[in-house]
């Protein structure tokens, strides 16, 4: 089973952004503890997803942020 890319650079970066915020509002704990542990696993799949540059749920709504430079281009 082949698993193609459906997440893109800038989405990419929008998780990793969202992940630091996420583990730096759990390690100085101006939330609860429950929602701090829930933001600290949903970093986790924002981290896995990023790095995999795959989201199950991106697949099972057919959406992929990965743009094709050749998009603008004649095919000859």
């Amino acid at each position: 089973m082949k698993i193609s890319p459906n997440i893109g650079t800038v989405d990419r970066s929008i998780r990793l952004l969202f992940t630091v915020i996420f583990v730096i509002l759990f390690y100085t704990g101006l939330l609860d503890e429950f929602i701090s542990t829930l933001l600290l696993i949903i970093a986790l799949l924002l981290t896995i997803t990023s790095l995999l540059s795959y989201s199950i749920i991106y697949n099972i709504f057919n959406i992929n942020t990965i743009y094709s430079q050749k998009k603008g281009k004649n095919k000859n």
